[in-house]
């Protein structure tokens, strides 16, 4: 009996360091620990997922975006990974099951996030100017209302400052309709300029070329705020 006791407070001591660290790992503080206590005593599995996608969406964010505090996130992904059968994405699932560590998860996601942000190396052996790439027929796709809609979405990544060819191609039909949700006629093409792609579009005989989501959104808010003056100026 006083064996059993012993083991019992011994679990319970790691249970609390256990839920100590992750409490500063998440929270940068304690204020949470009653809950991170709860969390490792009823489920460790569900709480290291919850962890888990917590970083995943952390380092590499859905149409969610980072999470704005970081323990909320956890206890309400928590909710859903404790029960008989959760759904668990393939990129959770490849941690849950592994041996690594809250910080070497967090790294490694860290550093993938980083090599997705940084453009490919620029094939300096065959490139063009971007003039002679635009005017090739084969290097330019022009993308209209009708063909925008053929085409295959891929979600944006709003925090890379350069584009694949899939994502100018979905951005470029994001343009077209973020033009006709305010009556603007704005027509893209896609081209590539060196390792990556831009959308080039005209928009009144403006011509401007988009290098990411994120620049698109600040132009747009230009051109926005411009046609609104246009409007309040009497003919």
């Amino acid at each position: 009996m006083k064996n059993s006791t012993s083991e019992r407070k011994s679990q319970i001591e790691q249970i609390r360091k256990e839920a100590e660290a992750l409490a500063f790992f998440v929270d940068k503080s304690p204020r949470n620990l009653p809950s991170f206590i709860k969390k490792l005593s009823e489920n460790p599995r569900a709480t290291r997922a919850a962890l888990v996608d917590l970083l995943v969406q952390t380092h590499n964010p859905d149409y969610r975006g980072k999470p704005n505090v970081p323990g909320a996130w956890m206890n309400n992904v928590y909710k859903r990974y404790n029960c008989l059968d959760p759904n668990i994405s393939d990129e959770v699932m490849h941690w849950l099951d592994s041996d690594a560590t809250w910080q070497e998860i967090d790294e490694t996601l860290r550093l993938e996030a980083e090599q997705r942000a940084r453009p490919p190396a620029a094939n300096n052996s065959g490139a063009q100017p971007l003039a002679d790439t635009v005017s090739s027929r084969q290097a330019v796709a022009e993308t209209t209302c009708d063909q925008a809609v053929k085409l295959t979405a891929v979600p944006l990544d709003i925090n890379k400052t350069w584009m694949n060819e899939a994502e100018a191609h979905t951005l470029a039909q994001q343009i077209v309709l973020d033009g006709a949700t305010h009556d603007y006629v704005i027509t893209t093409e896609v081209a590539p300029d060196h390792a990556v792609w831009l959308v080039r579009i005209n928009w009144d005989g403006n011509i401007l070329a988009i290098t990411s989501p994120a620049h698109w959104r600040s132009e747009f808010a230009e051109i926005y705020s411009m046609l609104q003056a246009r409007l309040r100026i009497p003919a």
